[in-house]
């Protein structure tokens, strides 16, 4: 079992990177191993139906895969110790995903030596930004930081960290944002940070309604994993690797030894969820990154919305659906299923902040009195 483990390993080592497509990667194992009576083909067919088409799996995953099939087995058994060619014949190239007819003028990174060519930048330069070690949170020189850290004061609410990077990751999360980012087209219900989008843009929606619910996700920015923000740049076809450094240099955690005084006195849950790697408030790339994984969310909260004859539309972390009386009718029904659903892509409902405001009041949607027309409510006036 042992050796049958150890050589599906190295063949899966051997032939992981370059297309994940059943002709190359036949080619690949050829040239990897001679066993009697190993089809290549037909392993490749396999592997290929097993993880999809242009989805390179994880080595340990493809390594399982390989112990697992029949025929690789048969032949290994046959061999008994197999020959070996060369690894690595193919490096990993970008792919199109499968069944997409758009394609976006994204900039071809098919490696690492790609990706520093890219950001001009040499590969420990790279390692070191993308904090790849996990040293950020345990340097004890301020200098050292790739972020500086403000708290900005909320009436009546916890203070929120501000995490804005150093100039040298601020620039190339910048060039992320303009040449990778900003090329992918968010949901059309998403109107916060996006471009020919406003706020104002996002209230006329709701403008004139009888009825206007507006709901707010918790934590949006620390509820976008890290993987999640991976498998983002992998759909748009980037490599493994590639896609893990882009991630890297777009979440962030902090290091507690710089956050002052304030932060130990902060409850337990709230510290917990700061130190962990998280899209950082003040980061270039944040926003569209959060909008771009949030767009389950909004395909799935359109179709409801539509079922339900509404309107919807997202500003950032606040959800807002408006329509005439059926709203007021379906309230506890649109309040359930949208936790629900919500739920299932990674977010949580704030419930305090969950408002159905009918035309009798004044109606807000994002700070934007939409009663009539949008406008901002005046300021209070004192004698």
């Amino acid at each position: 079992m042992a050796r049958l483990e150890q050589t599906a390993h190295l063949l899966a080592a051997s032939i992981i990177g370059g297309a994940w497509e059943a002709g190359p990667l036949a080619r690949r194992i050829e040239h990897a191993i001679t066993l009697k009576g190993l089809k290549s083909r037909r392993l490749a067919h396999t592997l290929v139906h097993r993880f999809g088409e242009g989805k390179t799996p994880a080595l340990k995953e493809l390594a399982k895969a390989i112990a697992a099939d029949r025929g690789f087995t048969l032949a290994l058994e046959r061999t008994g110790k197999p020959a070996w060619f060369r690894m690595g014949i193919e490096p990993p190239q970008m792919t199109v995903p499968k069944g997409n007819p758009v394609t976006f003028p994204l900039p071809k990174l098919n490696t690492v030596k790609d990706l520093c060519a890219w950001l001009e930048i040499d590969p420990p330069k790279l390692d070191w930004l993308a904090d790849t070690r996990k040293q950020q949170a345990k340097v004890s020189d301020f200098r050292l930081l790739h972020y500086g850290y403000v708290w900005k004061r909320r009436r009546g609410k916890t203070p929120r960290l501000i995490e804005s990077p150093k100039a040298t990751l601020k620039k190339i999360q910048r060039k992320i944002l303009a040449e990778i980012l900003n090329k992918i087209p968010p949901h059309e219900t998403a109107h916060g940070f996006c471009r020919n989008r406003s706020i104002v843009i996002h209230a006329r929606l709701h403008t004139g309604k009888e009825y206007v619910a507006c709901f707010d996700l918790k934590d949006f920015f620390h509820a976008i994993p890290p993987a999640r923000i991976a498998a983002l740049f992998r759909a748009l076809g980037y490599p493994r690797e590639v896609s893990r450094l882009l991630m890297s240099l777009c979440i962030h955690t902090p290091n507690p030894s710089f956050l002052g005084p304030g932060f130990n006195a902060l409850p337990f849950e709230t510290r917990k969820k700061i130190l962990i790697p998280h899209l950082p408030q003040g980061a270039p790339t944040s926003p569209a990154l959060a909008n771009l994984c949030a767009f389950g969310l909004d395909m799935r909260l359109q179709s409801l919305a539509e079922s339900m004859n509404l309107t919807y539309s997202r500003y950032a972390d606040d959800l807002t659906f408006s329509g005439g009386t059926n709203l007021k009718r379906q309230f506890s029904t649109l309040r359930g299923t949208l936790g629900e659903i919500a739920a299932q892509e990674g977010f949580t409902l704030n419930p305090e902040k969950t408002r159905l405001m009918t035309r009798a009041q004044r109606q807000t949607v994002t700070g934007v009195v939409v009663n009539a027309h949008p406008n901002y409510p005046a300021p209070n006036m004192t004698a």
